[in-house]
């Protein structure tokens, strides 16, 4: 028996059986979770796919919410920093993201993230540019 498939079986949505899932899958290699997953009826994968979709929800809303705080107590300490605050930091929903590539003088590609508008974002983080050379 595979001890992942068991504690997947053993870990229905809304219990605190995702303590014991992420306890089980972290000793594992992605093979080895790839290959347990592999195994599991259509349902009992449903469960899994959420219990690790919330635990990434999880994490990305602590991480949002100690990188605000942070930057609150920077903002604080200057003066426009009371305007920046009344905009939204990041897209609410995958939906309003894109990602672009585009290509730029010298032909290096230039990898671009937008959150709502390309041209005007509306949010803070609303575009970021990254130069792959």
């Amino acid at each position: 028996k595979n001890p992942v498939t068991n504690t997947a079986r053993a870990a229905p949505m809304g219990s605190g059986g995702s303590v014991d899932f992420k306890q089980e899958i972290s000793s594992r290699t992605s093979a080895e979770i790839a290959g347990a997953l592999k195994e599991l009826p259509a349902e009992k994968l449903l469960r899994v796919k959420a219990l690790v979709e919330a635990e990434v929800d999880s994490a990305l809303a602590r991480v949002q919410k100690e990188r605000n705080d942070l930057e609150d107590k920077l903002l604080e300490k200057s003066w426009w920093g009371k305007f920046v605050q009344k905009f939204p930091r990041r897209a609410k929903t995958l939906e309003e993201c894109k990602i672009w590539i585009y290509h730029s003088q010298g032909d290096y590609p230039v990898l671009v993230f937008t959150a709502g508008d390309d041209e005007k974002p509306s949010y803070i983080y609303g575009k970021q540019i990254f130069r792959l050379r």
